[in-house]
């Protein structure tokens, strides 16, 4: 009898409990996707995009975080309506820190074309001893608008939320950079969580090697390395690449350059230490997203 009245209760209650289960499950799958949505929302603020213009044989590298924006070059001015295009659909109308990492016209073409479009907080040079036509006028460009330019050495620190961007060379570190400026690169180690990249430059072997002289492996070591000087073979040595040991190196280069650009050594040393190459004149620009889970390609083309 008793075990007949508990069915008889189910089955007079049987619409309420039904009510009450799908109650239940609403409220369940709600918090389900709020927590989700919540999590998203945290990694995508607290992520970094990383950008390898394709700006032909030059170097522009765009960097996104917590509402800021970095860009380290500027590619020659051939690609100057090219890279502002691709800006402009990005939705970049300000970059709080340009980074001019030497005075040469691959990297510094279109610093002045910005300076004129966009917002441009501060200016980042290892030097302005230079007679470089287009590093001169974006030197020029900046003061005209009150931008802060600043000269940079080793040891300088910045950092936007939890991105932190630490300058390893600048300017050589001691090296005579006269006859040779791509020693005066300005060379950045960029932290995210446990997320390194390494921007070199066109730092050649002899500041590759100051580099080993002054820092511990710790700091070179890096998960994603722009392979110095766009994979020529004055630069990327054997030795530094080891110290380094990168898992992505991605080197930026023109597509049919006239100086064969990346060299059989580079990519064969690369080869061996493990690193996925991307190049961007074969796969065009190159996105990469790093999180608290790491970093993993985004896009490509």
């Amino acid at each position: 009898m008793p075990a007949l009245k508990i069915l008889l209760f189910f089955r007079r209650h049987d619409r309420i409990f039904r009510a009450l289960l799908l109650s239940l499950l609403v409220i369940v799958m709600l918090t389900i996707t709020v927590t989700s949505a919540w999590h998203i929302v945290r990694d995508e603020a607290g992520s970094l995009e990383c950008r390898f213009l394709d700006v032909g044989q030059g170097d522009s590298v765009l960097l996104r975080h917590a509402e800021k924006t970095v860009l380290v070059d500027t590619g020659p001015a051939a690609s100057g309506e090219v890279l502002c295009a691709e800006l402009s659909r990005l939705g970049v109308v300000r970059i709080d820190l340009l980074v001019l990492t030497h005075a040469h016209e691959d990297h510094t073409g279109n610093a002045r074309l910005l300076i004129d479009r966009l917002e441009i907080g501060c200016l980042m040079i290892a030097s302005s001893d230079t007679s470089e036509a287009c590093f001169t006028y974006a030197l020029d460009a900046a003061s005209e608008k009150d931008i802060p330019v600043r000269t940079v050495a080793a040891g300088v620190e910045v950092r936007f939320g939890n991105l932190i961007l630490n300058v390893l060379a600048a300017g050589g570190n001691g090296l005579n950079v006269k006859e040779n400026q791509n020693l005066s690169s300005i060379v950045l180690r960029v932290a995210l969580y446990d997320t390194v990249l390494l921007l070199t430059g066109d730092g050649d072997a002899a500041l590759e090697e100051r580099l080993l002289e002054q820092y511990d492996r710790e700091t070179l070591d890096c998960d994603l390395l722009k392979v110095a000087h766009h994979g020529s073979n004055n630069a990327s040595s054997a030795q530094f690449l080891e110290a380094t040991s990168p898992a992505i190196a991605v080197i930026t280069c023109g597509k049919g350059n006239s100086f064969g650009f990346p060299h059989d050594r580079v990519l064969a040393d690369l080869a061996s230490c493990g690193a996925t190459v991307y190049r961007t004149d074969l796969e065009g620009t190159l996105c990469f997203i790093i999180d608290r889970e790491g970093i993993h390609l985004e896009e490509r083309g």
